[in-house]
């Protein structure tokens, strides 16, 4: 499997991502504020700082540009960068793009000051190759340079949610107490639809698309089953997951990872996406 597996349903996602797609699935305020602490911290101490985002999200860049950063924007899809690029607030801005593999692309060694991803090391498919990705990081960060980023884990089996206690699920949006995005990710990440029980796991939307084709009814869950196809449509969208012990050994072996203060917007943010702050080893 390959990045360029997801373009198409990125390419969805662009065309939706203000109305349909929110938090915890893009940046929430509360990781804004504190990943802020981190940028100011860096601009402190350097007066022309660069910065690389793994993506295009559009609150990074605002942050990164508010703060005087030179910041390189690579993603492979250029329709994405674009479409984020038009939900920026910042006009002023010392920005460049790079339509390309992050895996593949070049940039010389100790290049940034800062990197930034948002699940980001969940959309490489393959643990060799994300082994490689991280290694790459570490060495075009600067000695003092920082990785910053948010990734989904996996839960263990015996806190998936059950064909049982879907329904529960359901209930809880109808009341007001899940958006539709975060019962989405619950569903995709979380449950019996796409179960991880292995670390790393392969989990993809179209499998949560199937599933409510076949409970549509029984749930009464048609508005939500209509964002769904709005937000995703019907095509695959893969992630990588791993458990959270399993990708903390990953990133301890190229980076020292720095107390980070985690956002608890969303119980899913604590539960299930984790933030670091990685500084590159000395000896990576």
């Amino acid at each position: 499997m390959s990045l360029a597996q997801n373009k198409e349903t990125w390419e969805i996602m662009a065309r939706s991502w203000v109305d349909l797609v929110k938090p915890p699935s893009r940046p929430c305020p509360t990781q804004l504020k504190i990943w802020e602490k981190v940028i100011r911290t860096i601009k402190a101490k350097k007066a022309n700082p660069k910065a690389l985002t793994l993506g295009s999200t559009p609150e990074f860049r605002d942050l990164l540009a508010s703060h005087g950063y030179e910041v390189t924007v690579c993603d492979l899809n250029e329709g994405m960068i674009l479409a984020m690029e038009k939900l920026m607030h910042q006009t002023e801005k010392n920005e460049h793009y790079l339509v390309s593999n992050w895996l593949t692309t070049k940039f010389k060694e100790g290049e940034f000051d800062l990197v930034l991803g948002d699940a980001s090391l969940n959309q490489i498919l393959n643990l060799d190759e994300l082994i490689k990705l991280l290694n790459k990081i570490s060495k075009i960060l600067s000695p003092d340079g920082y990785f910053l980023t948010r990734e989904v884990v996996a839960v263990t089996s015996n806190k998936m949610i059950t064909p049982e206690q879907v329904g529960n699920y359901f209930a809880a949006r109808r009341e007001g107490q899940l958006s539709d995005i975060e019962l989405f990710n619950y569903l995709k990440y979380s449950s019996y639809i796409n179960p991880c029980l292995r670390s790393p796991t392969i989990v993809d939307s179209y499998a949560v698309y199937q599933e409510l084709l076949k409970i549509n009814k029984k749930y009464e869950i048609k508005d939500f089953f209509n964002w769904y196809q709005d937000a995703h449509s019907n095509a695959h969208k893969y992630m990588m997951l791993l458990f959270k012990d399993h990708l903390q050994d990953l990133l301890s072996k190229d980076f020292e990872i720095s107390p980070l203060e985690q956002c608890q917007d969303y119980h899913f943010c604590a539960m299930q996406m984790p933030a670091y702050l990685l500084k590159k080893k000395y000896d990576a």
